[in-house]
């Protein structure tokens, strides 16, 4: 997609089309028709009014302000993107830093018009909005996509086919799925459902694609009730084959659009299900004004998917072991590559993606591999340009965020390596995050405590220093899905408990802008434990952490065994898969430490 940042027609076109409608505030939360993270780019408005290609962040335009909000992980990030522009930066969380919303009621007079794509903005938001701007008055129009009036040659829609994910992988068919959701609707009270994310849907009819970066999914709404399965996709994109197989199944199909146009009929007569959080606010109200009545619940495909059931965990598993080897191949070529070629972060990252893709069952990777050298180490979602991009030296520290797409399971794993001798700084504050890390893998814990109840785990070695990471400690990982998950993760604004059978990663990490930044990261499977009614954590990520890094003397004994423990089981997996050579660095690398 063309650069935008220097571009400020753009925004003075929408200007004209809002002073058209009437709308005195635009308002674009950066997300697409299906509420997801990463973002098709015929969806992608927010980074093509304003240039920022962070994935999270909000822009609102008026007629004589444009301001983007955004967290701390796309501080440096959006400071660089959004240089020279006409937009203000709002570092979001910082002292004195308004909301949004805060902006908003300060700056927007009463009975303000605020314009919004519907389809792209949860039910959940706006219905905030009503509450919080109560005393304002404003009106919301949220019924029109402004921005597809102004973006000549916008990109087309995905339209790549769908594939059948098969019962070897997903361990459970999709009737059998289809039967628990319309038992969870009636014990709900309620009969249908509109599913709008798509890896619920793909969950749910167990099918997969190509429509979205990193992540195996098909543009498309799915709508269930007592007797209809109605899948809404671009017909081109479903192979006879497959349709076959699902019109056994029961589905039916229509075409992507028709939703719209279908909703009010559907709803006709029936209790709806609705998740305000994900369900879109256009949709949304089709529904209330059809629907006989309109219950707000969870979405019953988001609870079952985070629980993997015993051959999806089987998979995980063996997805990592394959990874594991990977990165081990690839810190051992990393090591020797930089003391005798020239090699820049983007350069590193692709032969990490070349050492993945050749393990069996590799479909891509999971996310953009973070590769930050030195100081952009501290930038926490680094995103390496050609002509940013740093030369990597046999000294200092790297981190490198990364993870791959398998067909039996997801990763994501952060490693930081020395390339040197590591300082004494870095390695005080590099075994204050492993203290953390492991003090939260060691975790036993009682059913129904939730992500909030743990995370102070990963951080109490880092708090006890006057320090703190900005970004949460763990989120919810799927099967051959999307990287992040719901609704479970380990953050102190999580009130979901925890279940046997839940996916999350661990990556507690400490960044020092313009000097380096300190991550590890392991995926965890949450189990049930020895004690009855207490559940506790198998860490499957197989990966050696760097001893170089570590200041054993601050490690407890009960540390030290458990990376000892960690090293010896990683060890075990992977040499099968690794080249003799390779088995000796990881024999070095894995060594006891006392």
């Amino acid at each position: 997609m063309e650069a935008e940042t220097k571009n400020p027609a753009r925004i003075e076109a929408l200007r004209d089309v809002m002073a058209e409608e009437g709308i005195d505030l635009w308002y674009d939360g950066g997300s697409d028709s299906h509420l997801g993270e990463y973002i098709p780019d015929f969806w992608q408005t927010r980074r093509w009014l304003s240039g920022f290609t962070g994935s999270a962040g909000t822009l609102i335009i008026t007629q004589t302000f444009a301001g983007l909000w955004t967290d701390s992980r796309y501080f440096i990030q959006a400071e660089k993107e959004l240089a020279e522009s006409s937009i203000t930066l709002f570092r979001s969380g910082n002292p004195g830093i308004p909301s949004v919303e805060e902006f908003m009621i300060k700056h927007l007079p009463p009975k303000s018009v605020i314009g919004f794509n519907g389809t792209c903005m949860p039910a959940a938001k706006v219905q905030s909005w009503h509450k919080l701007f109560i005393e304002k008055d404003y009106a919301y129009k949220g019924d029109t996509d402004l921005v597809g009036r102004i973006w000549e040659k916008r990109p087309s829609l995905p339209k790549h086919p769908a594939f059948r994910y098969m019962m070897d992988y997903a361990g459970e068919g999709s009737p059998q799925k289809i039967d628990r959701i319309r038992k969870y609707l009636l014990d709900n009270h309620a009969e249908a459902i509109l599913f709008t994310l798509l890896d619920e849907i793909a969950w749910i009819l167990n099918v997969r694609g190509r429509d979205v970066e990193y992540n195996p999914l098909v543009v498309s709404y799915l709508w269930l009730d007592r007797q209809r399965i109605i899948w809404f996709i671009d017909p081109q994109k479903v192979p006879e084959d497959l349709a076959t197989e699902l019109r056994e199944e029961g589905v039916t199909f229509k075409n992507y659009d028709d939703v719209h146009k279908m909703l009010p009929e559907l709803c006709s007569g029936q209790h709806v299900l609705v998740d305000t959080g994900r369900t879109s606010s256009y949709h949304e109200h089709l529904i209330r004004e059809s629907a006989h009545k309109v219950i707000e619940g969870v979405s019953p495909a988001t609870l079952f998917k985070s629980v993997k059931n015993p051959v999806e965990q089987n998979g995980i598993r063996s997805a990592h072991i394959r990874d594991g080897a990977a990165m081990v191949r690839w810190m051992v070529w990393l090591h020797q590559a930089v003391k005798r070629e020239r090699h820049t972060e983007i350069t590193v990252a692709d032969q990490l993606q070349k050492f993945r893709a050749e393990q069996p069952l590799f479909k891509g990777l999971s996310f953009s591999t973070i590769a930050g050298y030195g100081e952009h180490g501290a930038i926490v979602h680094y995103s390496a340009k050609e002509e940013t991009a740093s030369f990597i030296k046999a000294k200092g520290i790297l981190l490198v965020d990364s993870g791959g797409q398998y067909l039996d399971g997801t990763t994501d794993i952060t490693r930081t390596i020395a390339l040197s001798n590591p300082t004494p700084e870095h390695k005080k504050h590099f075994t204050w995050v492993l203290k953390g890390m492991i003090n939260l893998s060691r975790a036993i814990f009682p059913e129904g405590t939730t992500g909030a109840n743990l995370d102070v785990l990963a951080r109490k070695f880092l708090w006890q220093e006057g320090l703190n990471y900005g970004h949460g400690t763990g989120h919810g990982v799927g099967c051959f899905l999307n990287v992040h998950e719901g609704p479970q993760r380990i953050s102190l604004k999580s009130d979901v408990p925890l279940k046997a059978g839940m996916l999350m990663s661990n990556e507690p990490g400490i960044y020092f802008e313009d000097k380096y930044g300190i991550r590890i990261e392991n995926l965890i499977l949450c189990r049930e434990s020895s004690k009855k009614g207490f559940l506790e954590f198998e860490t499957v990520t197989l990966c050696p952490i760097d001893i170089s890094l570590i200041e054993s003397t601050s490690l407890t004994p009960e540390e030290k065994q458990w990376l000892n423990t960690y090293h010896a089981r990683v060890r075990d997996k992977l040499s099968p898969l690794l080249t003799e050579q390779e088995q000796q660095w990881l024999s070095e690398q894995t060594r006891e430490i006392s």
